[in-house]
């Protein structure tokens, strides 16, 4: 299983390198958008919604400057704990 992911903050926004995907975490969103399919995090695969309630990815690529492949909301990241290292530039998975 992976135990960290590289971190870079654009704008104020969270993201990790997912398989070569620009990964935007959102802690406020309850579920999780993504062009593909699923998206594989933390060793687990996980399915993606292409659009929640008129919510896309689009203009977050635009508002933000930076490509968004996908939004990992916390029906993802609440079944894991991290630590989100900005000095270190990563996000430590730790063992549950």
């Amino acid at each position: 299983m992976k135990t960290h992911y590289s971190l870079w903050i654009t704008k104020g926004h969270l993201f990790i390198d997912v398989e070569g995907q620009n990964v935007l975490l959102d802690t406020g969103s309850h579920v999780s958008i993504g062009q593909s399919p699923h998206v594989t995090f933390a060793g687990c695969r996980y399915p993606l919604v292409p659009n929640y309630e008129c919510v896309r990815l689009e203009p977050f690529s635009d508002f933000i400057g930076q490509r968004v492949d996908v939004l990992v909301g916390m029906d993802i990241l609440g079944k894991h704990n991290f630590l989100i290292d900005v000095e270190g530039k990563l996000l430590r998975l730790l063992k549950q």
